[in-house]
């Protein structure tokens, strides 16, 4: 009797330890998994006018729709959620647009997209910076007048009008260009939310180490 009176007060005092820490440890994990880093972008556009003159806008945060999600998962899976082929296609190519609308979510393709003036969908250049970071970048030269610049896009596909949007960004002002004006479009992905960055407005070579994190 005396021994099984000791079991079952061993059995008592293990589950009043895990009634009394075993609670608060779960809210720890739960609170940590929550906190993980939220991958987010933003654009920083800048204008070099034709007499040399420089205007930068500011950076806004740029928006990975639906068929990004999906481009992202066929890249690491390799299983068919897009026409993009994973090792040929890259979100590398950026697209410019007048039309008015916030981006939205469900967008293929830029609405209304720019394919004249010299502002047809580009092939930027991209850089490593730093681990789950990088940056893509293109100088848009215009040829005519373009007015209501608004909207800025990153795509898998090169050719203008395809449908292969990754992310949307609505300039923080539009646009406005004549013939000779230059606008550069410069993509920053940075893995973790929360963090202020100071975005570069650079006109020629943007390298991997000319970004800070504040």
């Amino acid at each position: 009797m005396d021994a099984n009176i000791k079991i079952y007060g061993m059995m008592a005092a293990i589950l009043s330890v895990m009634l009394v820490f075993g609670t608060p440890m779960l809210v720890k994990n739960t609170q940590s998994f929550s906190d993980s880093p939220t991958w987010i972008a933003t654009v920083c556009p800048t204008i070099e006018r034709a007499d040399g003159s420089i205007e930068k806008l500011e950076c806004t945060h740029n928006l990975l729709v639906d068929q990004g999600k999906n481009f992202t998962a066929e890249v690491i899976s390799g299983l068919d959620f897009t026409s993009a082929t994973p090792g040929t296609d890259f979100a590398k190519h950026i697209s410019l647009s007048s039309d008015s609308s916030s981006p939205s979510a469900s967008w293929k393709v830029l609405p209304s997209e720019i394919t004249s003036n010299g502002l047809d969908r580009h092939t930027g250049t991209c850089a490593i910076n730093g681990v789950g970071n990088f940056s893509c970048w293109y100088q848009f030269e215009a040829t005519g007048t373009q007015s209501g610049i608004h909207l800025a896009g990153l795509n898998w596909n090169a050719t203008d009008g395809a449908n292969s949007l990754v992310a949307a960004n609505a300039l923080s002002s539009d646009v406005n260009l004549e013939s000779g004006d230059k606008l550069t479009i410069f993509v920053f992905k940075n893995k973790y939310e929360g963090h202020k960055l100071d975005c570069l407005h650079k006109l020629e070579s943007v390298t991997a180490t000319e970004y800070r994190e504040m």
